[in-house]
Parts: C-alpha cells; sequence; structure tokens
C-alpha cells in the first residue's frame, strides 16, 4: 500500500498541503451538488514489494475553486533506507497525507507502475460532503499530517475507511435487511489480493498466526484497498437505505495481464522435498549434498523463525503472534548442525534433530491443528526438513525408538560422568 509518490510527486502534496485547508475554511454555506464530487480511487496491485496490496485515496473535484486532487495518505514521511529499515522492524513507520494533482498522480501510476486505477462517484449529500471535506482538511495541517503506519490497523485503506463509515453508511447486507455481512478474515483477504503474487503471498502467509484466520467483525477497519472497493460498491447510503453509495464507476486505466513466474512456492517447495528424500534414502557417502541441502533448509528455517518473532515481539503485530510454524522455523535444526560439526559422537545434537524433526511433522502432518492455515508449501517445506533432521538424528540407519532411546541414555551417562558432579 506503500507508494513511490513521496520521490516523484512531493512538490505537489507541498504547493497543495497548505492552500487545499484554506480552500475549504472560505468555502460557501451552499453550493450546487455538481460543483464538487467526490470519489474513492482505488490503484490495484503492482509487481513491488511496497505496491503488491494496492492503494486507496480520494479524488475531490470542485469547479467553483478549480482544483482537482487526490488525497493520498500511502507517502513514506522519510527515504527507503537502513534507517527506515531499522525502524521498521520497531514498529515505526511515519507516513504522511498529501494532496497531490490527480493527473500527475494518475501519470504515475499508469506510465511509471503500470497498475490499474478504478474510480467510484460516491453518491454523497451536501452535509456529508463537507463532513469529509473537514476531515481532509484537519488531516492535511502540518501538526496531523504524519502517523505511524501499521500494516492491519492503520494504513492507506484503513484511513480512507474510517472517513466514509462514519458518515451513516449501510455496510454490505444491512441495508438489504439481512444483518450485517460477515466478513473474511486477515488471511483470506490477503490470499485473494496475492493470488498473482505468488511469493509475496508465501513469505506473508509464513509470518501471519493464528490471529489472521479468525473472521473480522465490523468494529474492524477494513485494511486492503480492495476490500474498501468492494464495500463501497455493496454499500447503500443511509438513512434511505435503498440508494447506492456509488453513483459511477470508471475504469481509469487497465494494466496489461502479469504472467506468473517460472517458478511457484509450491514447485520450490516439493522439489526440495524430493531432493531431501532422495538424499536421506541415498548412499551414505553423499555427505557433501546433504550438508549443503541442509545448510539451506536449516538456515532458511533460522531465518523464517527470527522474522516471525521480529514482526511479533519488536515490531508488536499481534497478528504474527503465537504463530504455529515457529513449530518447525527457529534455529534449533542449525544448531544441531553446529553441534554435531563440533562434537561427532553428537548426543546432544541428535536429541535437538529429533526434537527438531517432532515439531516439524506436527505442522507437515497436521498443519495448524485447526487454529490456523498453514498451506501446503509451507507443509512440504517442514516435511522436508524434518526428514533431513531423522536422518542426522539417526533414525534411519537403527529402529526409531531404540535409536532414540540409545541417545538419550548416552546423554544421561555423560552428565552422570562428568567431574564436576
Amino acid at each position: 500500500m506503500r507508494t513511490r509518490l513521496a520521490a516523484l510527486c512531493l512538490f505537489l502534496a507541498l504547493g497543495r498541503a497548505g492552500a487545499f485547508p484554506q480552500a475549504l475554511a472560505g468555502q460557501p454555506p451552499a453550493r450546487r451538488a455538481e460543483d464538487r464530487r467526490i470519489s474513492l480511487v482505488t490503484i490495484l496491485p503492482g509487481k513491488s514489494l511496497y505496491s503488491a496490496f494496492g492503494h486507496s485515496a480520494l479524488r475531490i473535484r470542485d469547479k467553483a475553486d478549480g482544483f482537482d486532487i487526490l488525497l493520498n495518505y500511502g507517502l513514506s514521511a522519510r527515504p527507503f533506507d537502513l534507517s527506515f529499515v531499522a525502524d521498521m522492524l520497531a514498529g515505526r513507520m511515519d507516513f504522511l497525507v498529501a494532496a497531490l494533482e490527480t493527473e500527475g498522480a494518475f501519470d504515475f501510476y499508469r506510465d511509471t507502475e503500470g497498475r490499474t486505477i478504478i474510480e467510484q462517484d460516491l453518491d454523497l449529500d451536501e452535509g456529508q460532503k463537507a463532513a469529509i471535506m473537514a476531515t481532509l482538511a484537519r488531516d492535511l495541517r502540518p501538526e496531523n499530517r504524519t502517523y505511524n503506519y501499521r500494516y492491519f490497523s492503520d494504513n492507506c485503506a484503513t484511513r480512507i475507511w474510517l472517513i466514509l463509515e462514519p458518515l451513516g453508511l449501510s455496510p454490505p447486507g444491512q441495508a438489504s435487511g439481512k444483518g450485517p455481512g460477515v466478513r473474511p478474515s486477515a488471511r483470506a483477504s490477503l490470499n485473494r489480493v496475492l493470488e498473482r503474487s505468488s511469493w509475496i503471498g508465501f513469505a506473508t502467509g509464513l509470518i501471519m498466526g493464528p490471529r489472521t484466520d479468525r473472521a473480522l467483525d465490523q468494529a474492524y477497519p477494513l485494511f486492503l484497498p480492495q476490500d474498501i472497493l468492494d464495500w463501497a460498491q455493496a454499500a447503500a447510503r443511509a438513512p434511505l437505505g435503498d440508494r447506492p453509495l456509488v453513483s459511477a464507476r470508471r475504469i481509469i486505466y487497465v494494466a496489461p495481464a502479469r504472467r506468473p513466474g517460472p517458478i511457484s512456492p509450491l514447485g520450490a517447495c516439493l522439489a526440495l522435498l524430493v531432493l531431501a528424500g532422495a538424499l536421506t534414502a541415498g548412499p551414505r557417502k553423499w555427505r557433501m549434498p546433504r550438508l549443503v541441502l541442509d545448510l539451506l533448509l536449516y538456515g532458511f528455517a533460522a531465518v523464517a523463525g527470527l522474522g516471525i518473532l521480529v514482526f511479533w515481539l519488536s515490531a508488536g503485530y499481534g497478528e504474527a503472534g503465537w504463530n504455529l510454524n515457529l513449530l518447525w522455523a527457529g534455529p534449533l535444526p542449525l544448531l544441531g548442525l553446529l553441534l554435531a560439526h563440533r562434537n561427532k559422537p553428537g548426543s546432544l545434537a541428535r536429541i535437538i534433530f529429533a526434537a527438531s524433526a517432532l515439531g516439524s511433522l506436527v505442522v507437515a502432518i497436521l498443519g495448524g491443528l485447526g487454529l490456523q492455515t498453514v498451506s501446503w508449501e509451507l507443509r512440504c517445506l517442514a516435511l522436508a526438513l524434518a526428514l533431513r533432521s531423522l536422518d542426522r538424528a539417526g533414525f534411519f540407519s537403527l529402529p526409531p525408538l531404540a535409536r532414540l532411546h540409545l541417545h538419550i541414555v548416552s546423554f544421561a551417562n555423560r552428565w552422570r560422568s562428568d567431574p564436576q558432579d
């Protein structure tokens, strides 16, 4: 949902951010409805990571005052450098709202980024329009322009939704008398948006925990631009209840269809699983290929576990909390590999590998235990890691129970024979 417009169009924002509130402050008490139009603009996801979730903005056109402005809540207040990344991992991303010239912004999304642009005219009365303009003028003041961007609770989409939702608009299903519509879970919404960005979807699915599998209640803000677009299209304007919120919908630009990448996450994880099975069943002399694969698998598991913990504990995203992927994603097998390399008998290392294999098998066989969705590619990856950990633990050279008993007894004997005891 973040954009690089800060780099290309910030001069427009600085030129209009001060003038726009002044124009609002002097607006006449009454004007013809057609003089001022407010529309919801949705920019669909792009190819880059920062644009993978889409973008929302409000377009304000006023014939009397002679401006056509795009109110954008998705501009970074700082350059995308290492300090920005460090602050992001600490849960702090400074973003700002800016008033951009609409045509210049559209040119950027169309010509530079090649993203589809959809505009929905909102059928609002003059009181509702005035309320929106007052909110925008307040947000554009220097003391209010900057905010801490949060992926699930405070971003370019949630800010737009929180402007529109309080105006007496009926949510989907409520206007028809069927009761509030049941919203999908955060994971389901993200999966729908990221279906053409399979590797970003793979990483997002890895980080998200059980909380994202719960259906969102009506009090939770819509956080994806696609959800805002669908909500507006289905909503009715209160108190009438039967008058659609969207009076017209236009597609400003249609981006060319994107081809999927040559390698999908599922294909890559299946290949790793097959390779892990082949090396596990192969001759003992294949030590170097096994070591290379194990370093790859165990290194990825350590990085993945660290990423989950950083988003959960450092950045403060509860959506990553209590993630069952931590049963396999972590430094444990890498630690076992290092211990095995330094200590060839390796009883402690084998116990570590056995514990790692157990956690990996739980995820590979049982998935998220009914609490969390774990994709098939992640389950394949967990199974590959389990095979290699079982092999490192020696479970394929002796019967598993006998080998486990041998490791435990050996470790206990070593502890008892320690001279310090």
